[in-house]
């Protein structure tokens, strides 16, 4: 869902939006888990809310408004759940998979943004699964 939202994004974004995911991809790279803060959480989510937001698709908007709570959920037990150092291995890998979603939207190349955000997902999707069982 979120790969197909990218793809109609890549062609919407206002320069509004595309500086805000910016920062929020600045801001993502720059996170230190010792500072015992949910920053993480909070920017991650911002980050792929506005990626559904900029799709501009309302079937879509609403899907991930149904699991927007549970995301939120599992991004904030993350850090009790495998720890911090192997969170921040995890978040590394992460921001720099944004920084790539972020450029492939900046260059309009929907097909490699769509391939990216799978790609980030499907990766957080393991660590999700790895902590409930």
């Amino acid at each position: 869902m979120e790969g197909h939202a990218v793809f109609l994004a890549t062609s919407n974004f206002n320069q509004v939006q595309l500086k805000r995911l910016e920062e929020l991809t600045i801001e993502y790279e720059q996170i230190d888990l010792e500072d015992g803060s949910w920053q993480y959480a909070e920017c991650d989510h911002e980050f792929h809310n506005l990626l559904i937001e900029a799709a501009e698709n309302l079937h879509i908007s609403r899907m991930y408004e149904t699991m927007e709570l549970r995301l939120r959920h599992y991004r904030h037990c993350l850090i009790g759940k495998i720890g911090k150092k192997r969170l921040q291995t995890i978040l590394e890998k992460s921001a720099r998979n944004h920084r790539s979603i972020l450029n492939a939207i900046s260059l309009g190349f929907a097909d490699q943004a769509k391939a990216l955000i799978e790609k980030d997902i499907k990766g957080m999707y393991e660590v999700f699964f790895e902590c409930v069982n």
